[in-house]
């Protein structure tokens, strides 16, 4: 197996074993529904992945705490050239993972 298939084989693994979740307030979480999407592959309509399905709740509380973030945290406070700065850095970052 080439290092693509090995990857590709790996990913599917990491997302068949559990639910993917939901990104809030620095934790990862269920749905508060509790409830699933099933996320097939075009190509053979098998499911992939599952993931949690987020509801109007889910985006209020993401909101809610987005903006707690930014009302309480540093980036809120910081000038526009410095969060400029450091979104090159971040996209920099991203480019040198991508290969």
């Amino acid at each position: 197996m080439d290092l693509t298939a090995d990857i590709v084989a790996d990913t599917y693994r990491k997302l068949s074993s559990a639910p993917l979740k939901l990104f809030i307030d620095g934790r990862s979480v269920d749905a508060l529904s509790g409830g699933l999407v099933y996320i097939r592959n075009p190509a053979t309509g098998a499911v992939i992945a599952r993931a949690a399905d987020g509801s109007g709740l889910d985006i209020d509380a993401a909101v809610q705490a987005a903006r707690r973030a930014f009302d309480s945290g540093p980036w809120g406070r910081m000038l526009v050239p410095e969060r400029r700065s450091l979104m090159l850095q971040l996209a920099d970052a991203v480019e040198s993972a991508a290969g």
